[in-house]
């Protein structure tokens, strides 16, 4: 009876141990996921931010060893875009 009764103590004392360790965890989980969110908003804030000033230009063919901006210039030269308005 007294080793049932001792290997209950442990058992309690285990469990008191583990609770604490899983409070601790649940911690440092709430803690990091709160600066995960917070890296995700920078990121995406630093990417639109990068984008801002870029112009997409569609249906024009890309090639080996091209030169962009002639390209552009060629393309409006040619009225190939009119503006839209939104």
């Amino acid at each position: 009876m007294e080793e049932i009764q001792s290997d209950y103590a442990r058992i309690l004392e285990e469990n008191v141990i583990m609770r604490e360790e899983i409070d601790m965890l649940k911690a440092v989980t709430a803690k990091q996921s709160k600066e995960m969110e917070t890296m995700k908003t920078t990121i995406l804030d630093l990417q639109t931010r990068s984008m801002r000033g870029n112009v997409l230009f569609h249906n024009i063919k890309e090639e080996k060893e091209e030169r962009s901006e002639q390209k552009v210039r060629k393309a409006l030269a040619e009225n190939k875009y009119e503006r839209k308005v939104s």
